[in-house]
């Protein structure tokens, strides 16, 4: 089975908050007809903005979408303050635009009753998802691979929350810099693991792969340590780095529970347009690509 070729709207966000509407249609040019939403929203409802982030309203975004012949895929969502609520509010409002799946793109947990309410959590929004026909996912970095007491913060979240209600999507470069294996991650998630997120790594960086930062178990990982390790140099277009990435397309395809790659391009030293262009150039080349 093909994988289709999708965006994550993160990698061109500096596009998005111009042009919106004008970005999705530059996107679909390109060749990205499968487009994932990267949103956050405060709790204060006069702060809201459940559709995308950029203040278009669903009928406005879905007429475009059908115009482009674009379909969206599960969006990311972060909830500052959590609720049931919360949750069922941006279900709700993602299902306006076709959007059938909520993802939380990141989450930090290092003590035991940290790591115990973060699975509470994703056990929670999971059961909204699925009361609302939708399915929740996590989406990983690379700090979960630290080490800690009793395993890995992901074997943690993993094990310690439902399969049927907490599916992964799988960032393979992040796994990668975690130490991980991103391909044996996928085997040993088989069908719990369904979407997957790609960029690469660059030549030239290879004794900095690995974040040594997040080997250390006594250190508390945050959204500011996590920020302080980031360095933009890290990060290349699809194609033009390191990642054995035709392994990863043929892994997807063997198992069988895939039907979509995803861009994600968190850092370019290229325009965001020109950046998502490159990738799509590169993703033409491998096998069993579908576009």
């Amino acid at each position: 089975m093909s994988l289709k070729v999708g965006l994550q709207l993160f990698s061109v966000r500096n596009s998005m908050k111009r042009d919106p509407l004008g970005t999705i249609e530059k996107c679909a040019e390109i060749g990205y007809k499968y487009l994932q939403i990267a949103n956050r929203y405060s709790d204060d409802p006069a702060g809201r903005d459940l559709v995308c982030g950029c203040g278009v309203s669903a009928d406005k975004f879905r007429e475009k979408c059908e115009e482009l012949g674009v379909h969206m895929l599960p969006s990311h969502f972060t909830i500052p303050n959590f609720s049931v609520q919360a949750a069922r509010e941006v279900c709700r409002a993602q299902k306006e635009i076709g959007v059938d799946g909520i993802i939380l793109p990141s989450a930090f947990a290092h003590t035991e009753a940290e790591i115990k309410a973060l699975c509470d959590m994703c056990n929670s929004f999971g059961e909204v998802c699925r009361d609302e026909g939708m399915t929740f996912y996590y989406h990983n970095h690379a700090h979960e691979w630290q080490p800690l007491p009793g395993g890995t913060l992901f074997e943690r979240l993993m094990g310690g929350t439902d399969p049927q209600l907490v599916k992964l999507e799988l960032d393979t470069y992040w796994a990668m810099r975690g130490g991980a294996d991103p391909i044996k991650v996928m085997r040993e998630m088989g069908s719990r693991c369904t979407l997957l997120h790609q960029k690469d790594f660059p030549k030239g960086y290879e004794d900095q792969l690995v974040i040594k930062a997040f080997q250390d178990g006594s250190a508390v990982i945050d959204r500011q340590l996590f920020a302080s390790q980031m360095n933009p140099a890290h990060f290349t277009e699809v194609g033009t780095g390191i990642m054995d990435i035709q392994a990863i397309i043929d892994t997807a395809e063997e198992l069988g529970c895939y039907s979509t790659i995803i861009l994600e391009q968190d850092q370019t030293s290229l325009g965001e347009i020109e950046s998502i262009t490159v990738s799509m150039e590169s993703f033409k080349k491998y096998r069993n690509i579908e576009l």
